[in-house]
């Protein structure tokens, strides 16, 4: 979700916080079981053809975006297109877009878009952390012997944060080497920017809210653990260093 939580804070919802439980009840209505199976890190926020010096660049221009984070693109004045992973680098290629988000650097730098789009910018404020689920027939998961239900739960959840760490190991690497051979522009979005972000996703909350009862019950329940885990959650916050700091 944009300006989604951390990994804790997200799994503190999900697995304590009563979020699995919302989850739960949704896909029993359609006969299915759920297990989250693996959690990966943060998506970069974008490629761009061009440097965008702030949001009012953002305006008009064509970009490759999913989701609700496409909701709050198109706020911005963005003309966004969905387009699956193979499309990408040709519709950069030809002009079609110019710009797109995708995935993190172990990904995107293995469909090229640093080729042709010398500017990456971050946080990924679209996809904080992304967790996907292992989904089952839930008549055939309750048919399962005790000992073969436990297998699936366990392994699931031990992928959980395995794969979140792979991830967080494998990504600088790339950086680094589009940095270094390819001549990429790592951008950071300003506070001010971010801002104007965060304002546009709290617009959409509000919108689809109004329109689906059922967008509302699980947005009202996360938001409302959001406020109180704040508590806690910006007492612990550090920024990465304090040296050298004005």
């Amino acid at each position: 979700m944009p300006f989604g939580p951390g990994i804790g804070e997200f799994l503190a919802w999900k697995w304590h916080g009563g979020g699995n439980k919302l989850r739960d009840e949704i896909y029993a209505q359609h006969g299915l079981k759920a297990f989250d199976c693996f959690c990966i890190g943060p998506e970069t926020s974008g490629w761009f053809r061009k440097e965008v010096k702030g949001i009012e660049d953002m305006k008009g221009i064509k970009m490759r975006f999913f989701g609700l984070g496409a909701r709050v693109m198109e706020k911005m004045g963005v003309s966004t297109q969905l387009l699956a992973a193979a499309d990408i680098f040709p519709a950069l290629e030809r002009g079609v877009i110019d710009a797109t988000e995708f995935s993190m650097p172990t990904m995107d730098i293995q469909l090229g878009f640093h080729q042709i789009a010398k500017y990456n910018y971050f946080p990924g404020w679209h996809q904080q952390v992304s967790c996907s689920e292992f989904l089952m027939n839930a008549k055939a998961f309750d048919a399962l012997p005790a000992h073969y239900k436990a297998m699936i739960e366990v392994a699931a959840q031990a992928q959980v944060i395995f794969t979140y760490a792979e991830t967080e190991a494998s990504q600088f690497g790339p950086m680094q080497e589009m940095q270094a051979k390819h001549g990429v522009q790592i951008r950071r979005w300003s506070d001010k920017d971010l801002a104007a972000y965060e304002k546009a996703w709290l617009e959409v909350i509000a919108e689809d809210s109004a329109k689906d009862p059922l967008f509302k019950k699980i947005a009202d329940h996360y938001l409302d653990f959001r406020k109180k885990y704040a508590v806690w959650g910006e007492s612990q916050t550090m920024k990465a260093t304090y040296l050298n700091s004005k």
